[in-house]
């Protein structure tokens, strides 16, 4: 008795502490052992029994079978693969995917054959689902029964590639009354050569044992989408049926499991490596699911390194991956086999991403693997690689063992090229994160910057290009909010401060008729008199601002705000036609001082109707961008007789706000009623020099109604008058 008890207290880690105590411990714990106290009898018993039972059995060493219990997440399993509903992949008959914890059913169920008739059970799952480490739980549950009535058999667990070894030290008139667990068919040579020969000569070794199953890696498995697998083992009673042996797929580990996991790996209370691994389960879900890259995150909380992003874990958990199918090859093939195995998988991935696809055909990845492979033989590099199989009723096809292991690799080799944009990453999501987390690693300084509360949102929301670009974390964080309110920055940024910018979009020159038409612009009034003649025009490309300048962006070259309406996004009023050249002045000034190109003006009254119509999109709209005024503009019967944020309308056709209402904007051109009949106007890239004693304003205004805001309707004034429904938006050339 003393000798077990010492023996738990060594396996549980507390004998060197007790050390001093040991004689009043082991005199304590004997009296209540024999004092009538059955469960802490109990308990220690059935410690003892596993100790024990673990000695004398050779499966693993024992470091790593002792791993495999103390850590151990209860198995579940169900009948549909996991790949058939990964990755936002399920299909509506998965939706009901309940899974079922398998130990449980085995005992109670499975090794009673009044209940379960069947002899064979196939346990699949992918590499590093936990395949071994439930047998060895399966094992160890059984022998640990309390009641001996519920263990009446013997259990034998060995290894699929020492069968033939070990299953003829079990002695015939045994049979009958022995559990035979086969672990790892994936891993037995034979198997791999011929995978159903293999299983029909194991099963006729073992067809007089109690019950027999056996575990394998999916991808070894020729019939796939088969939910049971025939065997060539027939009944002495029932009509001398075949036997079936049932297949059983691993399910991944649930929040609920990393959780357990975690609890048992670090303990039940808070601590800094507990907090830390639950982060980084925590922002890597996908990962976690699968048991042997969960068992890796002690790896993670012991390193130095602070896995701000996920790509880093990513990198630590395919490494150790990777590393673990090298050490099923043999010295001294070992490293050679690493670096095929990923770079092999690198390329695919990359390969999959240029043709668009998600998984490939058997005969594609055999190809693959002789045209890309020196080391890996075409069957190595499917059972031994990050794949896993799928059908598609048809056909075998092969993929990633989860979508994000291949978005990994296109994100490096994304990286690697810096010519990729977010549109490229179409239905990537994950990799487009990755690659951006990648860029931010070269800006670290400028993240550290970012409030960490907002770092995701950043993250998410700022697109590539952005990223590339030496911008301050002020800038990135208004890209940030733009992105996050829904609005899109299609065009190039113009930096007006550190964080204030003005988006420029390109608008590809042409010509269109303008002034007034009564088809195009509905019904005549006297007012319109003065946007006769209809005429053709003209234009060369050039660049305008997708919404009138803000007060934000006044204020950025400015330093003051003359606006009645005040708002870092209402559109800047009350500046005159002369108070917006001194700040284009201003502006050029500045681009022209920090290397960067001036030219900043006002668009003429020819690009300003031109880009109103929608350049070379237009679908003839009365007002910009639709036909239903309040779609697009904020004008007297919507407005609540105040300016509004730029950009809060519908964009017209070439993705520009506000060309018709919320504020007057003024033009280039001075104000003459005849110019439209004039030579001049019908010259390429027109302008009013002529008059400057008015000047032009076109869109209407949020004072105005809805004849203000048609796209032929002209008014003037003096050039040093400002109102609080005028304002203007910017434009440049080539």
């Amino acid at each position: 008795m003393e000798e077990i008890i010492i023996e738990l207290l060594k396996n549980w880690g507390l004998y060197e502490l007790l050390v001093p105590y040991k004689d009043e411990i082991v005199t304590g714990i004997k009296g209540a052992l024999t004092s009538g106290l059955p469960f802490l009898g109990k308990k220690f018993y059935d410690e003892y029994q596993k100790k024990q039972s673990l000695a004398r059995f050779d499966f693993c060493e024992t470091p790593e079978r002792l791993a495999h219990l103390k850590y151990y997440v209860p198995t579940r399993y169900q009948q549909i693969p996991p790949s058939k509903h990964e990755s936002g992949e399920i299909n509506k008959q998965f939706k009901g995917v309940t899974p079922v914890p398998l130990i449980p059913y085995l005992l109670k169920e499975g090794f009673d054959h009044q209940i379960n008739s069947d002899r064979f059970s196939l346990i699949l799952a992918d590499s590093g689902m936990g395949k071994t480490t439930f047998m060895i739980n399966l094992y160890m549950s059984y022998i640990s029964q309390w009641a001996w009535w519920k263990r009446p058999y013997h259990i034998k667990l060995m290894a699929a590639r020492e069968f033939d070894e070990k299953f003829k030290k079990i002695k015939e008139e045994e049979h009958e009354k022995t559990i035979v667990l086969i672990d790892a068919l994936d891993e037995d040579q034979k198997a791999v050569e011929n995978f159903e020969e293999r299983v029909d000569y194991m099963v006729e070794k073992t067809k007089d044992c109690v019950e027999v199953i056996f575990t394998c890696r999916t991808q070894f498995y020729s019939k796939f989408d088969s939910e049971i697998y025939n065997l060539k083992l027939y009944r002495k009673t029932g009509g001398g049926k075949a036997y079936t042996m049932p297949i059983l797929y691993l399910s991944p580990f649930s929040e609920k499991d990393v959780a357990l996991f975690l609890r048992k790996k670090f303990g039940y209370f808070p601590t800094e490596k507990k907090n830390k691994a639950q982060e980084i389960a925590r922002n890597n879900r996908l990962l976690m699911a699968r048991p042997l890259l969960l068992s890796y995150v002690e790896d993670l909380v012991e390193s130095t390194k602070s896995f701000e992003f996920s790509f880093e874990v990513y990198e630590v958990m395919i490494s150790k991956w990777i590393g673990r199918e090298e050490f099923r090859k043999d010295q001294p093939d070992q490293e050679n086999f690493r670096k095929e195995l990923r770079s092999s998988s690198e390329m695919l991935a990359w390969k999959m991403f240029q043709e668009k696809k998600m998984q490939f055909s058997n005969v594609e990845i055999e190809t693959f693997a002789a045209d890309t492979n020196k080391v890996l033989q075409a069957f190595e590099f499917k059972g031994r690689s990050l794949l896993t199989r799928n059908t598609d009723g048809k056909q075998e096809l092969w993929k990633f063992a989860h979508k994000s292991i291949m978005e990994y690799f296109i994100a490096l080799k994304a990286f690697e090229s810096g010519t990729y944009e977010d549109e490229d990453f179409a239905g990537m999501d994950q990799a487009l994160l990755f690659l951006k987390e990648m860029y931010w690693t070269k800006k670290k300084s400028t993240w550290d910057k970012i409030p960490k509360a907002q770092q995701q949102e950043v993250l998410k929301a700022v697109p590539l290009r952005f990223l590339r670009l030496d911008i301050s974390a002020k800038a990135l964080l208004s890209i940030s909010q733009e992105y996050a309110a829904g609005k899109k920055i299609i065009g190039e940024l113009v930096w007006l401060d550190e964080d204030t910018y003005a988006e420029m979009i390109l608008v590809k020159g042409g010509k269109f008729q303008m002034g007034y038409d009564s088809k195009r612009d509905g019904e005549y009034a006297d007012y319109l008199e003065r946007s006769k003649p209809l005429h053709e025009v003209e234009l060369d490309d050039f660049w305008i601002g997708k919404t009138q300048v803000t007060q934000k962006q006044w204020q950025a070259i400015m330093g003051n705000n003359p606006s009645k309406f005040k708002g870092d996004n209402l559109p800047v009023e009350q500046v005159s036609w002369d108070d917006i050249k001194e700040y284009l002045k201003k502006l050029n000034e500045k681009m022209t001082a920090s290397g960067g190109r001036g030219g900043f003006s006002l668009p003429s009254e020819a690009q300003w109707e031109y880009v109103a119509r929608g350049g070379q999109q237009s679908k003839g709209y009365k007002y910009a961008g639709s036909n239903n005024l309040d779609e697009v503009a904020w004008y007297s019967s919507n407005s609540g007789n105040k300016t509004h944020e730029v950009g809060t309308k519908n964009a017209n056709e070439l993705g520009i706000y506000d060309m018709s209402g919320n504020v007057w904007e003024w033009c280039a051109d001075g104000y003459d009623k005849d110019f439209y009949a004039s030579a001049e106007a019908s010259l390429k890239n027109p302008i009013n020099n002529r008059a400057k004693n008015a000047v032009v304003l076109r869109g209407g205004s949020w004072y105005g109604g809805n004849d203000n805001c048609r796209l032929a309707y002209r008014v003037n004034l003096i050039p040093t008058y400002g109102s609080d429904n005028s304002g203007f938006r910017l434009c440049v050339g080539l």
